[in-house]
């Protein structure tokens, strides 16, 4: 047996060994925080030194400087003799923050009396993971909470565990504690999609971006886009994570946009014209319509003939251009436009075509017509005129040789016949010029108009004279115009605003002022007899009267003409008018590039037997 001093000493041995191999942190010091008797390097390292011979002898207080936590844990121990897993937080000078589980115990030890022995792990990392996690489940349960998609945690049969406000409002509740406990697949999915998303789940272990109905509480029906996800907690247990998206009108423009794209492509199948889309290599990557040659799909327009190819090349420089051309024997006029994305960049040519042949064969038919017309018209006026002449000769000779043979009433129907003759001879003349009016070319330049209005208030001058009108002209403005026909314009106007007068002398202004449109609108407004409006139509046809010869004289052509001579520059022309108060008849006509200054009446005022 053993002596006493050797058992001792395997004592000592064995108490060292424990201490320094110990994988916790082992200390031997007295109470309150005073000098370390003994420790192990495991519990140096605790406090940031590399071995047990830094510390040992000095006051555990230097390195545990938080005297609250010192205090609390040492009445702890006198109250309980032992303090079991205490986790104790310290501030240390080396390592800053540490948290250590600690297991204390209070014995008596000869030479010192009470001291304390105590076990501490590190626990500083866990700590910090802990941290982490609350921290985790804080940021979760708020995106949880507060997310704008619909969030629901079930079990794999279907019991909604949890959701969020947002998914309990798009299933039509007030709150999420309504929802729970409820079945999913009762709400999310008809009962066909249900057996897919759980055969997902089970074999994927994940579904996601698919559409499913959804029954609200009230019976109503929404589409959501949904994707969950199967999940096993530590327990073995699976539970569903989904999340939903309201898509009920994203679906609803979806489909309209589908009907109206199917719309779309029945309407341009049946156009009846061509259409084509090229891309900046000008092939022809998009075809439609009834008249599009549907072999010309993916070919290159750079095969086409020179003017086609110009055009297209035109339009991805940015240009729109028109033109004509012959295919398989038929012609079409085409419009090519560059093709442009929202932000202006040009990818290609849209162009459109249409189908002319038969317009072309009508109006070369028409051309033809109305050169036939025209030659039939100034033959037959001169073939009509010569009786006329013949007439007007041999009355003017029974005039002269048997003039005073002839009594009142003779010579007065000579008279009637002389008139008539010169009537008709009129006639003629303005019927020609009518024909004519229009298949002419124009001779079209930038024109004063005040300048035509005083060349026609000249030649009106004798009439002007005679009646005592008075003309007001304001300042009017320069128009691209044939000279001419303009001056044709004014005179007729004018001519009828000064002979359609009643008891007061005729009184007359001229006009324009320019619309929103851009166009000129020129008035020209008398005082006279006025016009009921039942006549407004009938006074702008041809050889249409609404008075006799012997009341006022004309031939009932004036007016046609301007109406030729407005429509055939764009215009319209119209009137308006009171009975026994006067007229105002007004046209509209372009603008030149560049126009005059003035725009309307300056005031002046002219003269009875004169004109400004």
């Amino acid at each position: 047996m053993a002596s006493e001093p050797r058992q001792r000493a395997a004592q000592a041995d064995w108490q060292s060994w424990l201490l320094h191999q110990n994988t916790f942190g082992i200390v031997r010091s007295l109470p309150d925080g005073g000098d370390i008797l003994d420790c192990n390097n495991v519990f140096a390292r605790l406090f940031g030194f590399d071995s047990a011979r830094e510390i040992v002898g000095q006051r555990l207080e230097t390195l545990n400087r938080d005297r609250a936590a010192r205090r609390e844990m040492m009445e702890l121990l006198r109250r309980t003799g032992a303090v079991d897993e205490f986790e104790l937080h310290i501030e240390c000078e080396r390592r800053g923050s540490v948290w250590m589980l600690c297991t204390l115990r209070m014995i008596q030890q000869q030479p010192w009396g009470e001291i304390v022995e105590g076990a501490c792990l590190d626990i500083t990392q866990r700590k910090e993971n802990e941290q982490r996690l609350r921290s985790s489940e804080t940021h979760y349960r708020a995106l949880f909470e507060h997310n704008v998609a619909a969030i629901t945690r079930s079990a794999l049969e279907g019991e909604i565990l949890e959701c969020n406000q947002a998914a309990a409002e798009l299933m039509g509740y007030a709150s999420a504690a309504e929802v729970q406990g409820l079945n999913r697949w009762e709400y999310f999915g008809d009962e066909r999609r249900s057996a897919e998303v759980r055969d997902a789940l089970l074999r994927e272990g994940a579904y996601g971006g698919l559409e499913l109905p959804l029954r609200r509480r009230d019976g109503s029906q929404r589409w959501v886009l949904s994707s969950g996800t199967l999940i096993e907690d530590a327990g073995g247990h699976l539970s569903i994570f989904t999340t939903s998206m309201d898509i009920s009108a994203m679906r609803a423009a979806k489909e309209q946009l589908a009907a109206s794209e199917a719309r779309l492509k029945v309407l341009l199948e049946q156009l009846p014209a061509a259409l084509w889309i090229t891309d900046r290599e000008l092939v022809v990557v998009s075809m439609a319509g009834n008249a599009a040659p549907k072999e010309l799909l993916g070919t290159s327009i750079t095969a086409r003939a020179a003017d086609v190819v110009n055009a297209h090349r035109q339009a991805l420089a940015g240009h729109s251009s028109t033109y004509v051309t012959v295919y398989d024997g038929r012609t079409f006029q085409s419009h090519v436009e560059p093709l442009r994305e929202s932000d202006g960049s040009i990818t290609g040519v849209i162009g459109v075509a249409h189908d002319i042949t038969a317009g072309e064969q009508t109006r070369s038919e028409l051309a033809r017509s109305n050169a036939e017309l025209e030659n039939f018209a100034y033959i037959a006026s001169h073939d009509l005129q010569e009786p006329l002449r013949t007439i007007n000769n041999f009355t003017e000779l029974l005039l002269q040789r048997f003039g005073d043979h002839l009594d009142e009433d003779g010579r007065e129907f000579a008279g009637y016949i002389t008139g008539a003759v010169e009537r008709m001879q009129h006639l003629i003349t303005g019927l020609l010029a009518f024909s004519r009016l229009g298949r002419q070319p124009t001779d079209d330049q930038p024109v004063e108009a005040n300048a035509v209005l005083e060349a026609a208030l000249a030649n009106l001058d004798s009439a002007i004279n005679e009646s005592g009108a008075v003309i007001h002209a304001g300042r009017l403005p320069t128009l691209r115009i044939d000279p001419n026909q303009l001056l044709q314009l004014f005179q007729n106007l004018l001519s009828n605003a000064i002979k359609f007068y009643g008891e007061r002398p005729p009184e007359v202004w001229v006009d324009c002022r320019k619309q929103n449109d851009g166009q000129l609108r020129f008035s020209v407004r008398d005082n006279g007899i006025g016009i009921p409006p039942q006549y407004y139509e009938r006074i702008f046809q041809i050889f249409q009267r609404l008075h006799t010869q012997r009341e006022y004289a004309g031939s009932g052509l004036g007016l046609s003409m301007c109406r030729k001579i407005v429509e055939r520059y764009g215009g319209r022309i119209g009137l308006e008018s009171t009975p026994g108060e006067g007229t105002t008849f007004y046209f509209t006509l372009p603008a030149a590039q560049q126009e005059g200054k003035g725009e309307g009446r300056d005031g002046s005022v002219c003269t009875p037997g004169a004109s400004q």
